[in-house]
């Protein structure tokens, strides 16, 4: 095969992999706002630095002065020939004896579990949509479930003490991926440098 059969083989995957996410739609498992205390003063310098994600993009976290988590990224603007920075901000909580992040979109939160395997690697847990679906059908969570054509979105109420003590429990692992979706890997950053 040659390399424009492989490069037109690519195109057509590409392809076909986006109508197929747009048939399918995107689950999604959201809360109204962070629960549980903010996260220990160890686990807070451990997040400092700047970190590789599984696809070789490096993501650098710093603290802001109102105590969130900020996550920058630089990607190339071919448009502007330039460089556009990203900056996401990240509540870190601890509900027992996990760590959770939750990232603001669309006035609600998306979450995943942390689990801080080392001082060099962090796993990531999103939470699993169906799971949640049916914790919250069969009211072992308390929040709603929206149905879309092609998707749904579950809606957890951060405000009743169930949800606590559901993100407590020890079931709570049932609901998140088994493996992480995302490992983060210490890169030296300026202020561990020699």
């Amino acid at each position: 095969m040659n390399l424009a059969q492989r490069k037109l083989i690519a195109r057509t995957f590409a392809f076909c992999a986006m109508i197929t996410l747009a048939i399918v739609g995107c689950d999604s498992v959201s809360i109204d706002k962070p629960i549980g205390q903010k996260i220990g003063e160890s686990q807070r310098k451990l997040l400092i630095g700047r970190w590789e994600t599984h696809d070789h993009n490096l993501i650098e976290l710093r603290w802001h002065s109102s105590g969130y988590l900020v996550a920058g990224t630089a990607s190339w603007d071919d448009k502007n020939q330039q460089f556009k920075a990203s900056n996401e901000k990240i509540e870190m909580r601890t509900i027992g004896d996990s760590a959770y992040a939750f990232m603001a979109t669309d006035g609600r939160y998306s979450f995943a579990r942390i689990e801080f395997q080392d001082d060099d690697h962090i796993r990531i847990y999103p939470a699993e949509p169906d799971k949640f679906r049916s914790a919250v059908e069969n009211g072992l969570l308390p929040g709603t479930v929206q149905e879309k054509e092609r998707y749904f979105n579950v809606f957890v109420d951060s405000s009743n003490e169930k949800t606590i003590a559901f993100f407590k429990s020890t079931d709570w692992k049932h609901y998140f991926h088994d493996d992480p979706k995302m490992v983060l890997v210490r890169r030296p950053s300026p202020e561990n440098d020699p």
